[in-house]
């Protein structure tokens, strides 16, 4: 029988696309999602090589939209969107039950092996922070014939039937072409309404329309800053931008060249993270269970 679930990503020719996918991927052999799920890797042809080869890893070659098409040129954002409405990803999910939807920077825990849940789970963003931004989104939504209830700020992960993670993606790409021509004759400025968080105003906007009260925002998207035991419930850490420890910022800086990973409590997030960042592939390996 095969696996269930399907981890889809898409990894761009940014500076830090490949080292961020390694964080995901190791956490899949440590964690032991390994055995229940499989990663398909969506790509941008130029970093395919620099891309692990992996009895659980299925790599395709997707030419970024942002090079394909000119009014996303300078929004590279929009590849992590369109790639899982191209013909190439729905063949390739359409042998599985569900799909974990999310970004390179992340680790997995052993608590999303075997996940499954009548609900769709979302991770939680912090883009919505004004009344203005969040006015604009429902009024957009009306505009266009959107039901919308009033959830907000869900993240960029999602886990869902695979159907429901297909239709989602094309809703929200369809959206975020709608507010690409529409919204945003000038820029505008983080808090307020931004042309760079685009993409995510796009998700709420899908997410309410598609799921109605039927989504929660629980055990994806944890942050990597905390320094609490991992729960049951915490499914997947994400690597956000922030000075506190686990920060990718500071690991990019060097600050943690010195830590001693042997002893690391990492049943803490925080310590987790580093842990698997830090570690090599065939250390992780050696590792017949996670340590938490």
């Amino acid at each position: 029988m095969g696996k269930k679930t399907a981890i889809t990503v898409y990894v761009d020719n940014n500076k830090y696309g490949v080292e961020e996918f390694s964080w995901l991927y190791k956490s899949w052999i440590y964690s032991g999602c390994r055995e229940t799920s499989d990663i398909l890797l969506f790509c941008n042809p130029e970093v395919y090589d620099d891309l692990p080869e992996d009895a659980g890893i299925k790599k395709y070659r997707v030419e970024p939209l942002s090079d394909r098409d000119v009014v996303w040129s300078d929004y590279r954002f929009i590849n992590s969107v369109e790639y899982l409405t191209t013909d190439i990803a729905k063949a390739a999910v359409s042998g599985y039950e569900y799909i974990l939807r999310t970004d390179g920077d992340v680790f997995l825990t052993k608590n999303f092996s075997g996940l499954e849940s009548r609900l769709t789970l979302f991770g939680t963003g912090c883009f919505v922070q004004t009344k203005d931004v969040a006015d604009r989104i429902f009024s957009i939504s009306q505009k266009l014939g959107l039901c919308f209830s009033h959830m907000y700020n869900t993240g960029s992960t999602l886990f869902s039937k695979t159907a429901s993670v297909i239709t989602y993606s094309k809703v929200q790409f369809d959206v975020c072409k709608y507010l690409l021509d529409n919204e945003f004759s000038e820029a505008g400025a983080w808090p307020g309404w931004y042309r760079g968080t685009l993409t995510m105003y796009a998700g709420d906007i899908a997410a309410n329309a598609i799921f109605g009260l039927g989504f929660a925002r629980v055990g994806i998207d944890c942050m990597s800053m905390s320094n609490e035991k991992i729960s049951s419930t915490d499914y997947h850490i994400h690597a956000f931008h922030t000075n506190q420890y686990f920060s990718k910022l500071h690991l990019r800086a060097g600050d943690y060249d010195g830590f001693n990973l042997v002893s690391l409590d990492t049943s803490i997030v925080n310590n987790y993270c580093l842990f698997i960042a830090k570690s090599s592939v065939d250390s992780l390996i050696k590792h017949k269970k996670p340590c938490f």
